[in-house]
């Protein structure tokens, strides 16, 4: 009924609930068809110049603050998010049904106007935040509505209908009683706390969006326009293509690779997958197969440092450790979910006797170095950066300015794609804004009803203490917390939400926080709302069910390392070195068990008896213990011995062919 109603209202308003075109077929900046003697009005000039102006504006705001400095916190959000809200809108505009346009120009003016107002007059309105003026608290009412709509034009329904939950909640919740029973507390009061202060809105969401993910998705859109993408791919051929099932392993390496800097798991697939599903069919893998390998490494891209979806950021924030912290935690476990995923497709090529591809067909890897080494260096010189104590925003402007100089440089860009490439990063960024703002608001509610405290305690009375049920019963919450959104909204709903329950159960807080932001992840391969598998099966031509839970058992791993590293905080480098190597390894051992039973061939077929007794294996090996890894590892070698005579007996049973005359 929901769908089928804004349906009708996009179709009212002359535009569509999909993601916004912003760049053309060809890389150019976008531009409106025009039939054969048709002009443009000056209606549609003026709203074009006016996004370009307002697109290019913002990149050099954030630009310019990252080279010399942030402006004070709200002026730097209200900013950022005045522009953002301006080109959202500017981007609903459908020019050829003038009679609509005016719905969308206007909020955008409005929007622009309220955010400016609380990021450049924060300090005037604070003397009078108990009494404020009428035009404050409509410009707050006109905020929290338009990015309202600009959530739902841009990411369809569901962040909307949890924002207006968390929106309401308040106001309703003082005519509850008992552990959901709220402070009484006015709309004029909710709309203060939302928007004058650094606690709703314009709190941790959007500052973090405003001071470094705006840089990373200009960062990512330069690569794109530099070919590094393609160069990842490449090198990915040239290392890999000729093993058994090639194709798999290139979709799983490049997609590690290039989810580096991805801020989107359905990006992913769509920058790696039109090559590698193609690839992946051709040599054999059935299109469910070879679409659902790529959503699951294009999931696990968004758990590879040193981005990870922008959520690394974020989640430095809220724990409130170094950067640096939160990446070295994240090197371990994403690791073994690659491998696993690797172990995954290399069992699946056996099973079914897929070779690799010729060596004709290769790109020679040597070759790919010597034409394309350079682009590398952007890429390690943010690393470099980050890691060595630089501050987040210059580390990203100084590699932005030497992937535009190498590029230049080497011709692998031209002086004229530079505006392109900077309006494509501004225009993902802006979709990353409207979501941070939203966000915001559920932190907000959060903070001014007590209600994460309470949910933490429901949560843990719930459980009964049992850490085991408490973890399951979070996992349950992000994987429906996290449907059919965006990595980094996803992540901070559930740190505020669900993640203060595991601290409270005395649970490592780095371990609490990345086993939601894990499941936060998971969800978008898990059906229903499975985004990455969706977009993997347009490309392969297949089921979209089908191919999300196929990718759920390529990626079984993703669902058992979260609770490995809650059981062994080891195995996010928290600890002393010997204990951290054994529980490495032994979680190496169980990633590979457990992608024998998922895909239910070691040498041959597996029965269902010894698939369940490999997964039994490969849980045990979740609890660090030593008694519980030693029964797992014996269980899953004698499986392993068992199937290894098994095959030399039907080896020596074969009778010998008779010679020919």
């Amino acid at each position: 009924m929901f769908k089928k109603r804004a349906k009708k209202l996009d179709e009212a308003m002359g535009t569509q609930n999909t993601e916004p075109k912003l760049i053309n077929e060809d890389g150019d900046i976008p531009d409106v068809e025009l039939k054969p003697g048709e002009k443009k009005s000056t209606f549609e000039k003026v709203i074009r110049i006016i996004l370009l102006v307002a697109a290019f504006g913002m990149a050099g705001f954030h630009l310019y603050t990252a080279a010399f400095g942030l402006f004070p916190a709200m002026m730097q959000r209200g900013i950022h998010l005045a522009l953002a809200l301006l080109i959202s809108y500017l981007m609903f505009v459908d020019v050829k049904k003038s009679k609509w346009t005016l719905l969308w120009v206007l909020p955008a003016i409005i929007g622009c106007t309220a955010a400016g107002l609380f990021g450049l007059e924060s300090e005037s309105m604070a003397f009078h935040v108990f009494r404020p003026l009428w035009y404050e608290l409509a410009a707050g009412v006109g905020l929290i509505v338009l990015i309202l709509v600009a959530c739902y034009k841009q990411h369809g329904l569901v962040m909307p209908i949890i924002l207006v939950i968390f929106l309401f909640y308040p106001l309703i919740g003082q005519h509850l009683t008992g552990m959901f029973a709220t402070p009484a507390i006015t709309w004029q009061e909710l709309v203060i706390k939302q928007t004058f202060h650094t606690e709703g809105i314009f709190s941790t969401p959007l500052s973090t969006c405003a001071n470094y993910i705006i840089l990373f998705t200009i960062f990512g859109s330069f690569l794109e326009y530099t070919g590094t993408g393609q160069f990842i791919i490449d090198i990915s051929t040239a290392a890999l293509g000729m093993f058994r099932g090639g194709p798999a392993k290139i979709a799983v390496v490049s997609s590690a690779l290039f989810g580096t800097v991805s801020g989107s798991a359905a990006a992913n697939v769509v920058g790696t997958g039109t090559f590698t599903i193609p690839l992946m069919k051709k040599t054999g893998y059935r299109p469910e197969f070879a679409a659902a390998v790529e959503a699951a490494a294009s999931t696990g891209g968004q758990i590879m440092p040193p981005v990870m979806g922008a959520a690394s950021f974020i989640m430095a924030e809220f724990l409130g450790v170094p950067y640096s912290t939160v990446i070295k935690s994240a090197i371990v476990p994403a690791a073994l979910f690659f491998i696993a995923v690797l172990f995954a497709v290399d069992l699946e090529a056996c099973k079914n006797g897929l070779k690799g591809l010729p060596k004709s067909e290769l790109p020679r890897a040597v070759k790919v170095l010597r034409e394309g080494w350079y682009l590398a260096i952007p890429i390690i010189l943010l690393l470099v950066l980050m890691m060595s104590g630089v501050t987040l925003h210059r580390s990203a402007f100084i590699s932005i300015v030497a992937m535009v100089i190498i590029s230049l440089i080497t011709k692998r860009m031209k002086l004229s794609q530079i505006p392109t490439a900077l309006f494509k990063g501004v225009a993902s960024g802006v979709k990353i804004a409207t979501l941070s703002a939203g966000a915001g608001i559920v932190v907000g509610t959060l903070a001014m009803t007590g209600l994460g405290i309470k949910l933490s305690s429901i949560l843990i009375t719930v459980a009964n203490n049992n850490l085991m049920l408490l973890l399951l019963m979070t996992m349950l919450a992000s994987l429906v917390f996290g449907m059919g959104m965006p990595t980094s909204p996803a992540y901070i709903i559930l740190a505020v939400v669900v993640a203060p329950a595991l601290v409270n159960m005395n649970i490592e807080p780095m371990a609490a926080h990345m086993f939601c932001f894990y499941f936060g992840i998971m969800s978008v391969i898990t059906p229903p709302v499975a985004i990455a598998a969706y977009n993997g099966a347009g490309i392969a031509g297949c089921s979209p069910n089908k191919t999300g839970w196929q990718a759920v058992r390529i990626a079984a791993a993703g669902f058992i390392i979260p609770y490995m590293f809650v059981y062994s905080p080891t195995l996010l480098l928290i600890g002393d070195t010997l204990p951290i190597i054994l529980n490495c390894c032994t979680a190496l051992i169980g990633a590979y068990f457990l992608s024998v039973a998922m895909i239910g061939f070691f040498k041959n077929n597996l029965n269902i008896i010894l698939r369940i007794l490999m997964l039994a294996a490969a849980v045990l090996l979740i609890d660090a213990g030593y008694i519980t890894d030693i029964i797992g590892i014996t269980i899953g070698a004698a499986i392993m011995i068992y199937e290894i005579i098994k095959t030399k007996r039907q080896k020596k049973n074969v009778a010998p062919t008779a010679p020919t005359a």
